[in-house]
C-alpha cells in the first residue's frame, strides 16, 4: 500500500491534509458569502417600514370649556359732550371723582348765547307787534267788506298780511325756544350717578359741539368684554352664563350672562362678546383682567345626541374640493390606507370628525402629504426599540 504522502522538491514528505485545508478553507469562506449576499438581496425586495407619529381617534365631548381673556369695564359708561360750541368756563370734576345724578360737571362762557336768547326776544317782540296791527287791518277790511264799502282784493289783502304777521310770530317764537336751549346746553350735567373715567378739557379751551370732554361710568355694575374667535362664537348663545374670575382676587368665581354678540369681526377675526356679571368683589375696578371659561353648546350643524370624534388638527389632509384625507393605521398588515372624512370644525389643536372614522382607531399624526395608500409604516414608540448603527 502507498504512503499516502506527498515528495517536495527536497525530498522531504508531508501528509495531503495539509495541502488540502487551505482550499477547503477558501470553499467555505466563499459559501457563507454567497448566503450572506443572498439573505441581503430578499431584505432589499421588502422596502423598510417609515416611522409615523400617531393617535388614537378618540369621542369628543359636545360641551367643552374654553378659557378666554378679556376686560372689565363699568355696564354703565358714556362719553360726555356739549351740544353747543364755545371756550370753556369752568371744569368742576377730576378724574376718579364722584358726582350725583343733575351735578353740573363742566360749562361753556354762556354769554354769546345770553345775547342771542335777547335778540330773539326781541325778534319775537317786533313779530307780535306787526301781529297786533295786521289783526286790526283786518277787522277794519272784514267789516268794510261785509257792508260792501271795500272792494274784495283788499279784504284778500289784509287776510295775506294777518296771516304773514301770524307765521312771523311763530318763527320767532320758536327762535327764542332754539336760543333757550342753546344757552341750557352751555351746562354739561350728570346723567347718573357715577365717576369721571376721563377728562378731556381745560378752563378756557375752546370746543366744538359733539366733542367729548368727560368719560363717565356710573353705578356698581360691571362687565366683562372677550374677543372670541370664529371657531367659538357660533356656539355661544344670548342668555347663557359661564364663568368668570379675576386675576387680581385669586379664588373668586363670578357668574357672567351673555348680553352682547357682536355681527362684526374685530382684529384677528376675534368677535367682541360682552357678559353681565352678577356681582363683584368690592374694590374691583373698570379695566382689570379677567378670564373667562366659557362652556360650548354643540357646533354648528350637529345635531343634538350625533356623535363626533376628534383627531389632532395635523392629522387630515385637505383634498380636491371640500374633500378631507386622513391616513389610518392597519395593526395587522402595518400599512397606511387613505381615507376620506367629513371635518365639521377646528377646535384648537383638534379636528372635529363626523363620518369616516370609528373611535378606537389609529391614523398618522404628521407628514400625512408624505404617506402613500398602502405603505409599510412602523408606529413611533411602539414596540422594540431600534438604533441606528
Amino acid at each position: 500500500m502507498r504512503d499516502a504522502r506527498q515528495t517536495t522538491a527536497s525530498g522531504l514528505r508531508r501528509p495531503i491534509c495539509r495541502t488540502l485545508w487551505p482550499s477547503l478553507l477558501t470553499l467555505l469562506v466563499l459559501g457563507i458569502a454567497g448566503c450572506s449576499e443572498g439573505s441581503e438581496v430578499e431584505s432589499a425586495s421588502q422596502p423598510e417600514a417609515k416611522p409615523i407619529a400617531w393617535a388614537e381617534v378618540t369621542r369628543f365631548e359636545a360641551q367643552r370649556t374654553r378659557q378666554l381673556p378679556g376686560v372689565l369695564r363699568a355696564a354703565q359708561r358714556a362719553p360726555l359732550s356739549f351740544e353747543v360750541a364755545g371756550r370753556v368756563a369752568k371744569v368742576t370734576v377730576e378724574i376718579g371723582e364722584s358726582f350725583a345724578r343733575g351735578d353740573l360737571l363742566a360749562r361753556i362762557d354762556p354769554r354769546n348765547y345770553e345775547l342771542a336768547l335777547e335778540e330773539r326776544r326781541g325778534q319775537l317782540a317786533e313779530a307780535n307787534a306787526e301781529l297786533a296791527e295786521a289783526e286790526e287791518e283786518f277787522g277794519r277790511q272784514n267789516k268794510l267788506y261785509e257792508r260792501g264799502w271795500a272792494s274784495k282784493a283788499a279784504y284778500d289783502r289784509a287776510n295775506s298780511a294777518l296771516e304773514s304777521a301770524n307765521s312771523r310770530v311763530e318763527t320767532a317764537r320758536a327762535r327764542v325756544a332754539i336760543a333757550r336751549e342753546d344757552l341750557s346746553d352751555t351746562k354739561l350735567v350728570a346723567p347718573y350717578a357715577g365717576t369721571v373715567a376721563d377728562r378731556l378739557i381745560e378752563p378756557s379751551q375752546q370746543v366744538a359741539a359733539g366733542e367729548t370732554v368727560l368719560k363717565v361710568q356710573g353705578g356698581d355694575a360691571l362687565e366683562a368684554v372677550v374677543d372670541a374667535p370664529e371657531t367659538v362664537i357660533d356656539r355661544l348663545e344670548l342668555g347663557s352664563h359661564h364663568t368668570v374670575r379675576l386675576p387680581a382676587r385669586p379664588g373668586s368665581a363670578l357668574t357672567g350672562t351673555i348680553t352682547e354678540i357682536a355681527t362684526d369681526a374685530q382684529a384677528r377675526n376675534a368677535y367682541a362678546v360682552t357678559l353681565r356679571l352678577a356681582q363683584a368683589p368690592e374694590g374691583v375696578r373698570s379695566g382689570m383682567t379677567a378670564e373667562v371659561a366659557f362652556a360650548l353648546n354643540q357646533p354648528g350643524g350637529v345635531e343634538t345626541g350625533e356623535a363626533l370624534l376628534a383627531i389632532p388638527a395635523t392629522a387630515f389632509l385637505a383634498a380636491d374640493g371640500q374633500r378631507r384625507v386622513v391616513y389610518v393605521f392597519d395593526p395587522e398588515a402595518k400599512v397606511v390606507h387613505r381615507r376620506e372624512i367629513e371635518v365639521m370644525e377646528i377646535s384648537g389643536d383638534q379636528a372635529l370628525v363626523a363620518a369616516g372614522l370609528e373611535a378606537g382607531e389609529i391614523v398618522a399624526t404628521k407628514g400625512p402629504a408624505f404617506l402613500t395608500d398602502g405603505q409599510r409604516v412602523r408606529r413611533l414608540g411602539v414596540g422594540p426599540r431600534r438604533f441606528d448603527q
